[in-house]
């Protein structure tokens, strides 16, 4: 038979644990933190902003040469695309 170890005291599996709460912010008169871009100063936001347009605008040949690779591997399934377009148009018939 397999010899009976002793069990750790309670204490060692479940050890005392002390509450730890958030740090207290301070807060506005609404009684809440602006946030994110909100708590940036103009400048900065305005600065975010730019960053952004430029890295978008930089690849905006990349992106169509994506979008391009894309349409023309879905073109060659004719079974898709012959039910989108009998699909578009029975949508516009309904209009005139």
């Amino acid at each position: 038979m397999p010899e009976n170890k002793a069990l750790p005291p309670e204490e060692t599996l479940n050890p005392p644990t002390e509450e730890k709460r958030p740090l207290e912010r301070p807060k506005t008169e609404a009684g809440r933190r602006p946030r994110g871009t909100a708590a940036m100063d103009p400048a900065t936001r305005q600065e975010v902003a730019r960053k952004g347009g430029l890295a978008v605008s930089r690849n905006r040949q990349h992106m169509a040469e994506i979008g391009r690779k894309g349409g023309q591997t879905v073109s060659k399934n004719k079974e898709h695309m012959a039910t989108i377009g009998r699909k578009g148009g029975e949508a516009s018939r309904g209009r005139g």
